[in-house]
C-alpha cells in the first residue's frame, strides 16, 4: 500500500521525486496529442510529469505542485487509487472482483464502484440500442481461443445481453449460465475520472490525467484550458473538453485475426476501420460512447450523442 498514516511510503516518495525531477528538467518523453507547451511549463518548474504503466498501457500524469515533494505525494495518491480500482475491474488479475464475479456468476455486496460503472454501462447500452454492451466477454473469449466454430460462437452470442445482468447495492448476478463481463470499453475512463477526483480531494487544483483516456482537472499553469490536441484531428473542435477518449478499430487484433471492436448486436467484429475521438463530461462516458460510436451508423450515432448532453465526437484522419 502506498499510502500510510503520514503519507506516501518514504522510499516510494524518493523514487517518485527522482522521476519528477528528471521531468522538471525537461527530459520528457512525448505524449501523443499534447503539445510542447507542457514541456516548457515543466522545464520552468511549474509542472511535474510522471510516466509509467497503468491498465496495460503507457500512462502519464501532469500535476501542478509547489515542489517535487508535493508532486511525489500527489502521484502516489493517484497510483494508489489506480491500483485499488484495478483490483475491482481487471480481467487479468484472478483475484479481482470482476474475475470472481465472472467465475461465480453472482457476487454479494459488490463494491459501489462496480455498481456505478454498471449503472452507466446500462444507460449507454439502452441509449445505443445495444451497440455498447459489457456482457460481450464470452464472444471475446471464443474468438481469442483461435479455434471457435459456428457452434461455440452461437453459444457465446446467446450469453450476451445487458438485460441479463441484475444488480443493486446488495448483489450483482447473471440470469444465464456462462455469462461474463468485460469493462474494457469503460473502465479506463472510469479509473481516469477517479484518479482526477482523488487528486482534487488531496488539494490539487490543476492536473492532467492520461490513464488510457484523458481527464483534465483545472487548467495548465497560467493557461486555460489544458492544451490537449487529438492526433489525427484536423481541427480543434474537442479542445478544452474535460475528458476525451479515442477508439480505433485498427488498434488491437483478437487472436491476430479480428478487429477488437465487436458489434454486440450481431456478434461480428466491425468490418471497416473506424477511428474517432469523443469529448464528454467524464472520461468514463467518453470511453463508453467512443466504443459504441465505432459500431453505429451516422444516424444512430447522432441520436446517441444527443442522449448525453455535453458530448461530441469527431472522426480522425
Amino acid at each position: 500500500m502506498i499510502e500510510t498514516a503520514t503519507g506516501p511510503d518514504p522510499a516510494r516518495r524518493r523514487f517518485l521525486k527522482e522521476m519528477l525531477r528528471v521531468a522538471a528538467a525537461g527530459a520528457l518523453a512525448g505524449i501523443v496529442g499534447i503539445p510542447p507547451l507542457l514541456r516548457e511549463l515543466a522545464a520552468a518548474g511549474r509542472l511535474y510529469h510522471w510516466r509509467g504503466l497503468a491498465l496495460g498501457g503507457e500512462a502519464h500524469l501532469w500535476v501542478e505542485a509547489a515542489d517535487a515533494e508535493q508532486a511525489a505525494h500527489l502521484v502516489a495518491i493517484a497510483l494508489a487509487e489506480k491500483d485499488r480500482l484495478e483490483r475491482i475491474f481487471s480481467l487479468y488479475r484472478p483475484d479481482s472482483v470482476l474475475c470472481r464475479l465472472n467465475r461465480a456468476g453472482d457476487l454479494a455486496h459488490p463494491p459501489p464502484e462496480l455498481v456505478e460503472v454498471l449503472s452507466l454501462a446500462r444507460r449507454v447500452w439502452e441509449a445505443s440500442g445495444g451497440a455498447f454492451d459489457v456482457t460481450i466477454q464470452p464472444l471475446y473469449a471464443a474468438l481469442a481461443s483461435g479455434s471457435a466454430d459456428d457452434g461455440s460462437l452461437r453459444r457465446a452470442r446467446d450469453r450476451i445481453g445487458m438485460h441479463r445482468v441484475v444488480f443493486d447495492a446488495g448483489r450483482v448476478g447473471f440470469t444465464r449460465p456462462g455469462m461474463a463481463l468485460s469493462f474494457n470499453g469503460i473502465a479506463q475512463g472510469y479509473i481516469t475520472d477517479r484518479v482526477a477526483a482523488e487528486l482534487a480531494a488531496a488539494g490539487c487544483r490543476n492536473a492532467l490525467v492520461q490513464f488510457g483516456e484523458v481527464r483534465a482537472l483545472g487548467h495548465a499553469p497560467g493557461r486555460a484550458p489544458w492544451p490537449v490536441r487529438v492526433a489525427g484531428l484536423a481541427d480543434d473542435a474537442l479542445a478544452g473538453a474535460p475528458a476525451i477518449a479515442v477508439t480505433d478499430t485498427a488498434g488491437t487484433r483478437i487472436a491476430g485475426r479480428y478487429q477488437h471492436v465487436l458489434d454486440p448486436r450481431t456478434g461480428a467484429p466491425v468490418a471497416a476501420r473506424r477511428a474517432l475521438a469523443v469529448a464528454a463530461p467524464s472520461a468514463a462516458l467518453a470511453d463508453a460512447l467512443s466504443t459504441a460510436l465505432a459500431v453505429l451508423d451516422p444516424q444512430a450515432a447522432s441520436r446517441l450523442l444527443a442522449a448525453f448532453p455535453g458530448s461530441r465526437a469527431r472522426r480522425l484522419a
